[in-house]
């Protein structure tokens, strides 16, 4: 990097790390830009935690002849949650991913808001062993680029896109979390086979978040289709339906306080310790709801889904 830069070593050690060693080196530039190199060691700091959180993520421990990923560069993408990811070759010609994210991220982990990246990160997780097998098979270069974000405006590969896009789809989170556990249980169906049908308890369940358009009011908060789908059920169905929302976010702090009462107790899909899956016989699912398209693979398990189009 020195040699790039036509930084004298001494003085680039001194820019890139606090060590109090350095502090009696004779650098004007140094002495005068003391917060400039704050602000320096600041950013190379939260590259280095966002590096480990995305190698954690992709899970690199799985392929010793792999090298570990790195950020290799800084894109103008639009949104928060665009990554490209490029399969190249380290210097000791290993198959690396090599992240580009938009600067956003940086400054998002600069100030310790780390919890903005957990989107990329729940991503990069789900799909590393795709990304493993991509970085075997091809490491001369070529780049893949991600939206992750709901209705993201950058182009590239994404799990939701607007009405009338273009946009090439890939499988969700959620389902793609399905196929590793199908994957890791052998590509057996088994996983999914629950209580017969007729032994289920007769009841219309559904756990979800208020995600989607931000909420401004409680107005707004009380005509959300998922709040007014809870309300509906509960109202036609008191016996028989268990529909609640489980977490109330994308509003103000004043809306959550008188919406709260709203949340449910249980916060996922209900679990038969015996079957490992659902004992109940009817889930109500949302189109655009992500985490409906993880029941799919549980359909071999004989349950009816009730999808409801906001």
């Amino acid at each position: 990097m020195a040699a790039t830069t036509g930084l004298d070593p001494l003085v680039l050690a001194k820019l890139l790390t606090p060590d109090t060693a350095w502090a009696g080196l004779d650098a004007p530039f140094l002495s005068v830009n003391t917060r400039i190199l704050q602000q320096f060691r600041q950013i190379f700091s939260a590259w280095a935690n966002l590096t480990r959180r995305f190698s954690t993520a992709l899970d690199t421990d799985r392929l010793e002849t792999c090298a570990p990923p790195i950020i290799y560069a800084l894109h103008p993408f639009t949104d928060i949650n665009t990554i490209r990811i490029r399969f190249g070759i380290d210097r000791a010609k290993r198959p690396q991913l090599q992240l580009g994210i938009a600067p956003a991220v940086i400054l998002a982990a600069v100030q310790g808001e780390l919890y903005l990246d957990g989107r990329i990160s729940a991503s990069l997780k789900r799909l590393s062993r795709a990304l493993t097998d991509l970085k075997r098979d091809f490491c001369d270069g070529r780049q893949l680029d991600f939206s992750f974000d709901d209705n993201g405006s950058d182009p590239g590969l994404r799990f939701d896109r607007a009405r009338g896009s273009k946009e090439p789809l890939i499988p969700d989170l959620y389902l793609l979390a399905e196929i590793a556990k199908w994957q890791n249980a052998g590509r057996s169906f088994d996983l999914y086979q629950g209580p017969p049908f007729l032994e289920r308890k007769k009841q219309l369940f559904w756990r979800g978040s208020t995600t989607g358009a931000f909420i401004h009011s409680f107005e707004e908060f009380c005509d959300n289709h998922r709040v007014k789908a809870c309300l509906h059920t509960a109202q036609k169905l008191p016996l028989h339906a268990d529909c609640k929302i489980t977490n109330i976010v994308q509003t103000p702090e004043e809306v959550r306080g008188p919406a709260s009462f709203f949340q449910g107790k249980q916060n996922s899909f209900p679990q038969d310790r015996s079957s490992g899956f659902c004992p109940v016989s009817n889930v109500l699912g949302f189109t655009g709801q992500c985490i409906s398209l993880g029941y799919q693979p549980a359909v071999s398990s004989r349950y009816v889904d009730f999808s409801r189009r906001p």
